[in-house]
This record gives structure tokens, sequence and C-alpha cells, in this order.
């Protein structure tokens, strides 16, 4: 494998922090830093890298031939049972480890236990958003696995205004959705898309329901697409029928608090700035009382939500290939809700929108 592929180049760039944190060894079984740094698909499995260039991936007989197949720059060894500890410790061994960074926010209390019991003679050095922090910032195939999500996630609305009328239910749209990503060859995630109409969607997580779609009514939709681990993620709020003057006050207040996200999405801006930019806005409005109370952006990639994070709290600082969310909303109980989000890509200049749908208000006779 060339030094140019990206699991080697991630690699590299972690052995560089991990000599900044004192260890001589990194050891993770989260999912999407697994995934990260070996390019393996299934869903168990332990990973060891240390500064020697030794790279082990531990897995049991249901993996073994996928992990050979999909981590080729690894050595796949078959664990005894599934416990990690008796392959690991002889490794450890074998390669003179001593020091060992393990992820504190990953492993609990009864693993490190395990671990001090374990692995006698090694020290554990914990650490936090390790790879996390390097994840914020897209390689170029994450950029294609990304920006092919969201080609897909814009063909599904698409495909989905053919659906949306009164009279249908909101799992009725859910299913339709379902069926509209699979069939461009997408994967769907986890759990129900959130569906919400009419009061309903004043739930800022208004999963789908039993609910009849009714004219007069606000219609927010909020999914995304999965390729290659990757996700996108969108929302629209839509107009059932004519929409009146109030729904479109608050629908144009919301689109322009998100143009302004978005325009502030710019290198060396810190999630603070960008939140408070979209938020004042609506906060200086009369519908201020109902402003969103969630951070108005996050980073997407192998997580639906991952750093940097956008908000009054998160002082995440943006830098080119960082890809974040901005989603302001207004949320009036017993009466809806709107949310216009969209995903942009941070460039040495600006940024760039993933998505090509407009965001003017769509109305659904």
């Amino acid at each position: 494998m060339s030094a140019t592929h990206p699991i080697a180049s991630r690699i590299s760039a972690l052995l560089e922090r991990l000599e900044r944190e004192g260890a001589d060894a990194f050891f993770t079984f989260h999912g999407p830093n697994r995934r990260y740094l070996t390019g393996f698909t299934g869903s168990f499995g332990f990973v060891l890298v240390t500064h020697g260039g030794e790279r082990v991936f531990y897995t049991d007989s249901r993996y073994t031939e996928q992990a050979e197949a999909e981590a080729p720059d690894y050595r796949v060894v078959l664990m005894p049972g599934k416990s990690i500890w008796p392959p690991l410790k002889d490794d450890l061994a074998r390669l003179g480890v001593k020091a060992l960074a393990v992820e504190t926010e990953h492993a609990s209390h009864k693993w490190f236990r395990e671990a001090a019991e374990h692995l006698s003679g090694v020290m554990l050095v914990p650490t936090e958003q390790l790879v996390e922090t390097q994840r914020m910032v897209k390689d170029d195939a994450e950029l294609r696995a990304l920006e092919a999500a969201q080609r897909i996630t814009d063909e599904v609305f698409h495909a989905l205004l053919d659906e949306i009328r009164p009279g249908v239910r909101e799992l009725d749209i859910a299913t339709a959705m379902h069926h509209e990503v699979m069939k461009r060859g997408g994967q769907n995630l986890p759990g129900l898309p959130i569906v919400a109409s009419g009061w309903r969607s004043a739930l800022p997580h208004g999963r789908a329901s039993e609910k009849v779609l009714e004219r007069g009514e606000f219609l927010t939709l909020d999914f995304g697409v999965m390729v290659d681990g990757y996700r996108s993620d969108l929302t629209r709020t839509l107009a059932l029928g004519r929409a009146d003057e109030r729904q479109r006050e608050i629908y144009d207040l919301v689109r322009e608090a998100e143009r302004r996200g978005i325009e502030a999405s710019s290198s060396g801006r810190s999630g603070v700035e960008v939140d408070a930019v979209a938020r004042s806005l609506i906060e200086e409005s009369p519908y201020g009382a109902h402003c969103f109370k969630y951070g108005v952006g996050h980073g997407i990639g192998l997580d639906i939500h991952e750093r940097p994070l956008l908000g009054p709290a998160c002082p995440d600082v943006l830098a080119p290939g960082i890809v974040t969310t901005i989603e302001p909303g207004i949320y009036i109980p017993r009466y809806g809700g709107v949310r216009v989000e969209d995903t942009v890509i941070v460039e040495e200049r600006g940024n760039r929108t993933l998505s090509t749908l407009t965001t003017e208000l769509i109305e659904v006779s």
C-alpha cells in the first residue's frame, strides 16, 4: 500500500499525535475510529498501531477473512474465544510496548480494570478525542464519499415531492424515503427519519409517526444517506398548501439565519462565532423566545454528529477540509416549527455548500 493511501496517511498523522502523548502504541475498538484507521466495515475488532510500524487487527472467526480483505496493511489475528487479552498481552511484550494509549471516552471502568489485571508492566496512557480531532479535517477520499451521499440525498428529496400530499401519513413518507435511498444505491441511516407535520414540526427530533398530513401545516423532513460509511444530513421544511403570512415570516427568518450561518462558516472562525451569527438574528426577532436551543451545527462524517461542534459553548475552530452542518430553527409549541439545514465544506477561502437544492419555501398541494 502506497504511503499516499488515505489509511497510511491517517496512521502517520496519528503516530505524530501519539508521540506528543508520550505513548509508543495506540489501541482502539471504537467503531468509527476503527474504520477510519483500517477501512474495515465490520462490527467487531480491536486495532493496535505502534511507532515501530506494527499494525495488528484482532477479531473473531466471523470477520477474519473480511479483515484480511479490507485492512490489508494489518496483520489479522484470530482471537481465542472473544478475549482480547491473551493475544494483546503477547504482542505488547513481543513489540516492547511500555506505554499504550487508550481512549477514555470509549472504554468502561470494567475495561480499564481488566486491562490493569492482564497487561501488567504496560502503562495505560489515557487520551481523549485523539482520533476524533484528526477526523475533523476530511481527506479527499472522505470528501468524495460525503459528496456522493449528498447527491443521493438531493435526488431522494426530489423524488419525495411526488409522494407528499395531505392525507398521507408521516410513516408513508418515511417508507418512501427509505425505498428511494436504496433504489439509488445508498444506505439508510439507523432508525426512522424525522418526518414531522403540523404541531409535531415543533419537535426538533420528531420521528415519523402515524399522524396524517393536513393542508395548512408545515412539514419538516430531516434525513440523510450513507455512502461508504459517510453520512449526509439535510433538512427542508415545506408548506402543505399555500403558506399564509405568518408561515412565510417564520420561514424567511430561519432561511436568512441559515444563509448568515453558512456565510460565517469560514476558516479561522470558532463554533461560538458561527452559532452567534445565526442565533442573534432569530433571538432579536419577535420569535426570539422560540429560537433553537441546540448548537447551530455539527461536524459530519463517519458519525452523524461529530466534531467540530458549533454552539454557544463550542470553541472548536474551523479549518479547510472541515465539513459541518448549519441548521437554525424556530419551534413554536402547539403550532409548528421550521428548520433549514445544509452541509458545507470549509475551504481556504469561504466554503462550499454540498446540496444543490433550493432553500426557498416549497408549497405542496
